[in-house]
Parts: structure tokens; sequence; C-alpha cells
């Protein structure tokens, strides 16, 4: 008996040190794999909400603010809406009776993509010294008002020399500025042959090509589809005279890589001189950084067709101070730049479709603003 109870007592033993080794694991062991997981989900909803405001393709309206008051006081009538379908840089959707919508909602940044590792080299017929008379000043009108030549008027000084309307057509009267026409899309290739029929002239020997083809609520195209565009329509132009304006991407960062694509399968459309660029965001250092980085990229000259001090990233927009200092530093920068061709601010017009309202250059009678009177007389 007594041999028995010891035998059981030491079974009980081995069974109490049999069941403490197997208690609950530390609660660290299970909550370090939880934590790592949970940021997993956050860097993938913190890639996917940039992805999503990268893409954003610059077609939404731009949000408005308070625009310089204007010290110029005319007779002539407000400007009625353009007879053109215009559509520009940021609204992405025609605009058969307003003024353009610009062009392209941007994305998250419109910060400059860093220059890549190899891209095409420069086209072997840079453009001569000018296509434009460019000797009192680089001004141009980017001009959605249609035919009313005594608006138009009001906006030419000796320092303005070019003007296009996001379309094929040009004003009837363009007070002897040399009218670019531009193939915006596909939309208007039927036009060109004609357009383009007779021997160029020096002044309609300019045709711009393609509006923001990067951006789904503009011409919206690949760079092959628009190689292929120039193939049949631009390039038998080439020996009656034209030159062509690269296609104007959005500031989007893929407009850069959209371009240099567009040169990769484009390698024989030689009647391009220029390189056509839209920038909006929100200083001044930005801007020149953007506009060098596409000359040292494409090394021809530049034609600034859109630009303006927007804030399309969430923040507050920039004061109407701002956006006085910003486009009076700008022109004095881009004047002084023998590589710009023109620059073209958005906002000769009434309706600034969404864009910080202080760049608007044209007041509702059809006169300059105050900023727009500084850039046309050159006061900056």
């Amino acid at each position: 008996m007594a041999a028995g109870k010891l035998l059981n007592l030491l079974a009980l033993t081995a069974l109490a040190l049999l069941a403490s080794s197997l208690g609950p694991a530390p609660v660290n062991a299970l909550s370090t794999g939880h934590i790592q997981h949970a940021r997993h989900i956050q860097h993938a909803q913190e890639v996917a909400s940039k992805r999503k405001r990268d893409t954003s393709q610059r077609c939404k309206p731009r949000p408005s603010s308070s625009a310089p008051a204007s010290t110029t006081a005319s007779s002539s009538a407000a400007p009625s809406a353009s007879k053109d379908a215009v559509v520009t840089s940021t609204s992405h959707t025609a605009a058969p009776s307003q003024p353009p919508k610009s062009s392209a909602a941007p994305p998250k940044s419109s910060a400059a993509p860093a220059p890549p590792k190899s891209s095409p080299a420069p086209p072997s017929n840079n453009a001569p010294t000018s296509l434009l008379s460019t000797s009192g000043g680089k001004f141009g009108l980017g001009w959605p008002n249609g035919d009313q030549p005594n608006i138009l008027k009001n906006f030419v000084t000796s320092r303005v020399h070019s003007m296009y309307t996001w379309s094929p057509s040009c004003p009837s009267n363009t007070e002897g500025l040399k009218c670019m026409p531009m193939m915006w899309g596909d939309k208007d290739a039927a036009a060109m042959p004609a357009l383009l029929a007779n021997e160029a002239t020096d002044n309609n020997n300019l045709v711009l090509f393609i509006n923001e083809p990067n951006e789904p609520g503009q011409s919206n195209m690949t760079p092959q589809h628009a190689c292929d565009l120039y193939h049949q329509y631009l390039k038998p132009a080439e020996a009656r005279g034209y030159k062509f304006i690269m296609p104007a991407t959005s500031s989007n960062p893929n407009g850069l890589t959209w371009v240099q694509n567009f040169r990769s399968c484009c390698t024989d459309c030689d009647g391009f001189v220029g390189t056509a660029i839209h920038w909006y965001d929100t200083t001044l250092e930005k801007f020149q950084t953007y506009v060098n980085l596409w000359h040292d990229t494409f090394g021809m000259p530049i034609y600034i067709t859109e630009y303006a001090l927007q804030n399309f990233n969430g923040g507050p927009q920039p004061s109407a101070a701002e956006v006085t200092a910003f486009h009076l530093a700008a022109a004095a920068w881009l004047e002084s730049q023998s590589f710009v061709e023109t620059y073209m601010p958005f906002g000769v017009m009434t309706d600034m479709s969404g864009v910080n309202d202080a760049n608007r250059l044209m007041n509702s009678d059809g006169t300059p603003t105050a900023l727009g009177t500084a850039l046309l007389d050159g006061n900056f």
C-alpha cells in the first residue's frame, strides 16, 4: 500500500509539471505580427491615396480666389463666349460657349520628375533663332474669346507677338499678332489638310499639335496614336514649309515620359521646332525648375502655352499678392531665357473655370486687369 501511494504521488507530481509547461504564450508573441500587418495596411492605403491623387489627371475645375483690382477702364463690350469649342488645360470638358476650362486636374504634385537616364536625342532640325517676332517681348495670348476685335485690341501692345485659340481657327482680325492654329486632338484632324494646303508664309507657318494627350479628359491618346496623326495630317505639310510644336502635356509627372515616348516612336517627324509645356503649381522656384527640366531634356525652344499659380495639392490657394508677385517675377525671368520663345499665362478670359481667380488678366468688360496691364506693358 505504501509503495502504491508513493507511485500515485509521483504520477500526480509529473502531471502537474507537464501542465505548467503548456501554459499560454506571452502576449507580445502575437502583437508584433499584428502591428506589422497594420503598418502594411496603412502604407498600402497611403500608396493608393497618392496614386489616386497622382492620376487625377488635372481635369477638375480649379478653385478660384480673388483677382487683382483693375486700373483700366474701357467702353468695350464685355467679351462674349467663344464660338469655337475650346478645351484647355484644367477641366478636360469641352466648353463651346465658355472660355476654356484649364485643361487638367493636376496630380498631387506637379513637381518636375527626375530627368531620365536616357532620353531621345534632341531633333536634328533645331528651330531658327526665332519663328516669332519677339523683339519687343515674348508675351503671347491664349485666346478663348472668339472673334472679338474690340476686345482683342485691348491686349495688343508692342510686347505681344502671338496668340492661339485651342483650335484650328483664328480670329478674322488678329490685330497684327501671329496666330498659331492648333490641332487640339482627333476632333480637329479633318480640318488640317485644308488648313495646311497652301505654302506656308512667315505669318502662318507655325502650328501647335495636341492638347494634354496624357489626360483622359483632354485629347487623351497614346504616343503612338499621336505619331500616326502626325504622319497622316501634318507630315505632308513639312514640304510646304510648315513647322510644328510638340504636344503640350499637363504638368502631371507622366507628361514628360509621354513626350519622350512620342519622340521615340516618331523619329521621322521632322517638322518639330519647339516643345510646349503647361504648368500649375505654387512657387516661382518650382516653375523655373520645371521649365529648365523640359529644355534640358529635349534641347528645343520652349513654348509655355498655359501656366498659373494654382494649388492643386489640398492646401490654401496663393493670395492675390502672391499671385501678382509670381507673375511679375516669372515674366522677368522668362524674358531673360534665350530658349523661351513665348509664354502665355492662363487668364486672358473672364471665367477662369476653377483656376485661382487672382490669375485672371481680363475684367468683365473686356479690359485688362491691373495684373494684365503690368504684364502687357512690361512693368515688372
